[in-house]
């Protein structure tokens, strides 16, 4: 939870700290983000699956 909040709060804190660089800062990893868009979402659904079938050995 504590890192979804950190992801949800982190652009917002750095354009209130830093407006000017935060717009260049943003733009380049938004960038970043869709040109690896694939692998991102690989990461995060073998993630998803082994947090669950970790969970799911462990209440068994």
């Amino acid at each position: 939870m504590l890192l979804a909040e950190t992801l949800l709060w982190a652009p917002i804190l750095i354009r209130i700290v830093v407006p000017n660089q935060a717009t260049r800062f943003l733009d380049s990893t938004s960038a970043w983000m869709t040109k690896n868009n694939r692998v991102l979402m690989t990461v995060v659904v073998l993630g998803l699956y082994f947090l669950f079938a970790g969970d799911a050995r462990l209440l068994a």
